[in-house]
């Protein structure tokens, strides 16, 4: 389908469809990719005894990844308020009627066609059409149930997974180069000195820094293992499939890459990622810096997510009390805040709580 950036690229698919647009329809869809709106307008075509309806797909409007869903964007799902104003502002060109069930993403959602088969979410009283699975609520959309169950993973103060951090650091920057549940699931941490990783303490979030010195070594072991393997590299067989390839160029050679289908090739090509990360990092005099998240529960992440978001600003106590209410108690809330200024995560200066950058590394 179609990518609608624009009101004017919405304005001209409705003017490809013949007969009177009636109803915009925008219902929520989503693949590997993230999520998008899928827009269809309903039209009437005909007159009367024979006239009918019809509907037409227009194509989905993506305005951002799903790393929004961290980040605090607002609103956090735009795609909505663009059909809103578009529908608002064409009002006297075309008077659609808008339907759009969620304006966050929800696959719950009935068509227009099947609306009246639809009951009201018990929390937040959008349409859905109710779930045949036993394990699925049937009063409830699935985005309030996960919102149901993220609540009481932080009254219960449930412990998060672990995970590690890695930055790309120099002169107060950091660059993230990405995360893992556990250290040795980084591409790099084969090619990395055991002596290098000091114990790690419990008392604070351990950090561990690779300097350019160590860096290095580690290169020199990444480019061994990396022409290693390109000597035994053999190009994909399936010419027809090369749009799906990926070429790298190492020592002015390229190579082309079928990670899909070929585990040799993938294995080359997050070898090489690897390898170009730490190059970059020597060619600018960077070092790494590796943050590891251990015993932190999901109220210890969300009070940080809570300071961190939109905008890494300071909060007052009770700002932060008011945004738990009805979630947390004052002594709850008071003695998760002293535990992550024990564990350098946080400062807190009179009434003023601010996130530190280990507490902005780590969510």
């Amino acid at each position: 389908m179609p990518d609608i950036t624009s009101f004017d690229s919405l304005d001209y698919a409705l003017q490809q469809v013949s007969g009177k647009p009636t109803v915009l329809e925008a219902i929520w869809d989503g693949d590997t990719q993230g999520w998008y709106l899928c827009l269809n307008v309903y039209v009437k075509r005909g007159i009367w005894p024979l006239q009918r309806t019809e509907r037409h797909t227009l194509g989905t409007v993506t305005l951002g990844n799903d790393l929004r869903l961290f980040s605090g964007q607002v609103p956090p799902w735009p795609e909505a308020e663009f059909v809103k104003t578009f529908v608002e502002q064409t009002h006297g060109t075309y008077g659609l009627t808008l339907y759009l069930p969620s304006e966050e993403p929800d696959l719950d959602c009935p068509r227009w066609t099947e609306r009246e088969h639809a009951i009201t979410c018990a929390d937040c009283g959008k349409l859905i059409l109710p779930s045949d699975s036993p394990y699925v609520p049937k009063h409830i959309c699935h985005t309030c149930q996960l919102r149901r169950e993220q609540k009481a993973r932080i009254q219960q103060d449930e412990p998060q997974h672990d995970g590690v951090y890695l930055y790309v650091y120099k002169d107060n920057v950091y660059r993230s180069v990405g995360y893992v549940s556990d250290f040795d699931n980084f591409d790099i941490a084969p090619y990395i000195d055991s002596a290098l990783l000091p114990g790690l303490s419990q008392d604070t979030v351990p950090i561990v820094t690779l300097e350019p010195e160590a860096l290095v070594e580690i290169q020199a072991r990444l480019t061994e293992s990396l022409e290693e393997k390109l000597a035994a590299y053999e190009p994909p067989e399936n010419t027809h499939r090369k749009p799906r390839f990926a070429t790298i160029i190492y020592a002015g050679v390229p190579y082309e890459l079928d990670r899909q289908r070929h585990n040799q090739h993938y294995d080359i090509w997050k070898l090489f990622h690897s390898w170009e990360w730490v190059q970059q990092a020597l060619a600018d005099g960077a070092s790494y810096k590796f943050f590891f998240k251990r015993g932190f529960t999901y109220r210890n992440d969300s009070m940080l997510r809570f300071l961190k978001y939109p905008t890494p600003s300071p909060k007052t106590v009770e700002h932060i009390i008011q945004h738990y209410d009805g979630s947390l108690t004052e002594q709850e809330i008071r003695g998760t805040l002293a535990k992550l200024e024990a564990l350098y995560c946080l400062t807190i200066a009179g009434k003023d709580v601010t996130i530190t950058q280990t507490g902005r590394n780590i969510v």
